[in-house]
């Protein structure tokens, strides 16, 4: 008496969690890659998925989904590219912004350095 009954039904997954799912397979399997302006390998680590997606950050959901649809272009750019990055030092860390085309489309990749390491931190349209 007074007991509910669960009917098993799951909740559907919203686009941005679909999403989310489906880029960080991919994102997590790459590890690292050379870059040429840096001269070192760029981690693809925490840092950079909790930076893009993560919840509490006062980013609107349909910019987090514009960065993820983006991402799959972050390694190959990385790659490619041969200009030297904007440097800047913020939040006591060094940030380097790489800025060109990839398919078409103007993006910027930021990658930020930790004791000698560099890590992908963001991608977004220019």
């Amino acid at each position: 008496m007074g007991k509910s009954i669960r009917t098993g039904k799951k909740k559907r997954k919203s686009y941005f969690q679909n999403l989310k799912d489906k880029v960080r397979e991919t994102y997590f399997s790459w590890d690292r890659v050379f870059c040429d302006p840096l001269g070192k390998d760029v981690l693809f680590t925490n840092l950079g998925w909790d930076h893009l997606t993560q919840e509490t950050k006062k980013r609107p959901e349909v910019e987090a989904i514009e960065r993820l649809k983006l991402l799959p272009n972050a390694k190959s750019f990385l790659t490619k590219i041969k200009t030297p990055p904007i440097h800047r030092f913020q939040n006591f860390h060094d940030h380097y912004t790489f800025t060109g085309d990839q398919g078409g489309i103007n993006i910027s990749v930021v990658v930020r350095e930790y004791k000698k390491e560099y890590f992908f931190y963001s991608i977004f349209k220019v």
